[in-house]
């Protein structure tokens, strides 16, 4: 007798439930199990509800949003099941059922690629990946109303309630802080503010006590804070003083803060405000002095600079006990680089394991010391994102020290305009590709630069490396080629030894018809050539996604941007996916774009575009010379060089 799912111990189909649910927004193999049958969707429910979100567009319209949860909640008696709760205001669209962008169109990314977020906490409860600036309509005013406290009724239902994700605005109403502390959940605010702190600036104000309560609450466990240290009308922001005190152990169980400067904007109000200086601050009721010693240490768990770090990162060090770190994201620079090299020679980092640091522009030979003596002291990283200078010594000792533990690396080079950078960063060739499969066995997401050569052998050779890596599962490439002489003073050799200084190449017709036509050839990517890219890496091994990013690079003697708007229409950047059936399938990203840039090609042949006489011509008669015309719509006719069967 056959054995089918409706045969399966509902505890078994629970299981089965547990291990679907990938704990995202979405969920959508959970969602499409509980479709299967009656059985099934019994099943789900304990992981279908297990997490929801209230999107509630004002706070008098909450009662409406409740009903429908009620509704759905009691039909599977699911109050007791609901784990995670997330309040928003935000906009959801529901077209044709699936998950949508903010531009209200189908994210074909959704499933693939996952940032690794700098908070340690569920998936379910990160800081959205674009923060935004709150919604200041729902400030103060707003957390005293009486609307929501059928919301805190609401909640007060939800006996097993672990992680609230309040996403609001600014405002953190009285009654659902009664609630929480009823239930003992932690609370997780990604629009942190005290409305209450905002003060004129010759006449300070204790703090709001509502505020009080919520700062110090034992339940207050993850926060992201906007640092506005001015404001409109004379007035001065002690936000930041607040935090600091927060992170120092006046919150005592605050495990995760995000700092986010804002940028203020340019009045002469606000100039005169910012010259004057800030008073100092004294404290939550007045009473203290600027001298007041902090309270003891905290513990933070996640810390993310979302810009510069102010006062350097030995100050914050000195608020919090940098040893129980986990997650730590900043942007890099001289000094706190030299300080973060020394605590880790310290062990002041033993529990890190996902580590971000960004705008790495050091490229001196101390500046890259400390880079390498800090990789070499801290204990191995589980998750790793570099953007910036980083040498091949360096890299070298992140992928011996890190490389067995690795889950996901994603490395972005420093900006190629920058030509008197000394330092040549590491290069992901061959040769270095070969090494990173050969130390980082365990990797599941990838993200790195490489250089395309036309499919070479060489190009070739690091897409077949990258298929050793058996845990991989989604990469993202960003496929890169300098438009333009690396030499300042020549082309390259195979150009044309008599053709003009590269100094002097400003106009289309300047421009070698040998140099186009490699131009052209390497810089196209059709659907073709992107599959082939995808199965030369899955071969063998367990990719599922594939993000093929087109970075056209453009050397300073190169100026003129119709020709970068044409190159657009082969320059095609990909997502490329396997499903559970084998089956694979491509997608073009930005096409509309790529449409825009077919109109320019089009309009280059009409008699309109030759009448012009812009020079441009010379750009369709390089196109021609490569696809010679087999249809009406020649612009059509081009198809990418293949990879190249040799190996290296």
């Amino acid at each position: 007798m056959a054995l089918t799912l409706e045969s399966l111990d509902l505890l078994v189909l629970e299981r089965i439930c547990e291990y679907l649910d990938s704990e995202t927004d979405t969920r959508r193999d959970l969602w499409a199990f509980s479709l299967t049958s009656r059985c099934c969707y019994t099943a789900s429910a304990i992981q279908r509800l297990c997490q929801i979100k209230l999107n509630i567009p004002s706070p008098d319209q909450c009662q409406s949003e409740l009903s429908r949860w009620d509704e759905i909640l009691n039909a599977d008696r699911g109050h007791r099941h609901v784990r995670r709760l997330k309040v928003t205001n935000e906009l959801r669209n529901r077209t044709n059922g699936g998950p949508m962008k903010e531009d209200g169109k189908p994210d074909n990314d959704i499933t693939g690629w996952r940032d690794c977020s700098f908070f340690d906490v569920q998936d379910f409860c990160h800081p959205p990946k674009d923060l935004k600036r709150g919604s200041g309509q729902w400030g103060d005013d707003a957390s005293k109303s009486e609307a929501w406290v059928p919301l805190a009724h609401f909640i007060q239902q939800l006996s097993g309630l672990q992680d609230l994700v309040w996403s609001y605005g600014y405002c953190m109403p009285a009654q659902i802080l009664f609630a929480i502390a009823s239930l003992g959940c932690r609370l997780h605010m990604h629009e942190f503010r005290l409305w209450s702190l905002i003060q004129p600036r010759d006449s300070p104000q204790p703090i709001d006590a509502d505020e009080y309560a919520l700062l110090t609450s034992p339940y207050l466990y993850s926060i992201v804070i906007r640092i506005v240290g001015f404001a409109e009308g004379f007035k001065v922001d002690y936000s930041r003083e607040a935090v600091i005190r927060m992170i120092a152990g006046v919150a005592p169980n605050l495990a995760h803060v995000q700092l986010v400067p804002i940028h203020q904007g340019v009045s002469l109000e606000l100039d005169q405000n910012i010259e004057l200086g800030k008073p100092p601050w004294r404290g939550f009721f007045l009473k203290e002095t600027p001298n007041t010693k902090l309270p003891f240490a905290g513990k933070l768990r996640s810390l993310v600079f979302d810009g510069w770090v102010d006062c350097g990162l030995e100050y914050w060090a000195s608020l919090t006990d940098f040893s129980y770190l986990r997650c730590l994201d900043l942007p890099w620079n001289h000094a706190d680089g030299i300080t973060m090299a020394q605590m880790a020679i310290r062990g002041c980092f033993k529990h890190l394991h996902t580590l971000k640091l960004g705008e790495i522009e050091d490229e001196s030979d101390e500046g890259q010391k400390s880079l390498t003596q800090f990789f070499e002291n801290i204990h191995p990283l589980r998750q790793l994102r570099l953007s910036g200078y980083i040498n091949s010594e360096t890299f070298d000792v992140i992928v011996q020290r890190h490389g067995r533990t690795l889950l996901s690396l994603e490395v972005s080079p420093p900006p190629r305009d920058d030509v008197e950078s000394k330092t040549p960063p590491v290069a992901f060739n061959n040769e270095v590709v070969q090494r990173l499969a050969d130390l980082c066995p365990n990797l599941e997401q990838i993200s790195i630069p490489l250089v395309r050569t036309r499919g070479d052998a060489e190009e070739t050779g690091i897409y077949r490396a990258l298929r050793r890596l058996p845990r991989l599962r989604c990469a993202l490439l960003r496929l890169s080629y300098t438009i333009g002489p690396e030499d300042d003073g020549s082309w390259d050799e195979g150009v044309g030894k008599d053709d003009p200084p590269a100094a002097y190449f400003h106009d289309p017709e300047d421009l070698p018809p040998a140099y186009l036509r490699e131009v052209f050839s390497n810089i196209a990517v059709d659907e073709t050539l992107a599959l082939s890219i995808f199965n030369t890496i899955a071969s063998g091994g367990s990719l599922k996604y594939l993000k093929l990013e087109i970075d056209m690079q453009c050397t300073s003697q190169l100026y003129h941007t119709g020709f970068l708007a044409l190159l657009r229409w082969f320059s095609r950047s990909w997502i490329l996916k396997r499903d559970v059936r084998g089956k694979d399938t491509a997608v073009e990203i930005q096409s509309e774009e790529t449409a825009r840039a077919g109109e320019e090609w089009i309009y280059q042949m009409s008699e309109e575009g030759m009448a012009a006489d812009r020079g441009e011509e010379v750009y369709v008669e390089a196109f021609k010379a490569l696809w010679p015309q087999k249809t009406k719509e020649w612009w059509n006719d081009w198809t990418s060089l293949p990879l190249s069967n040799l190996e290296t």
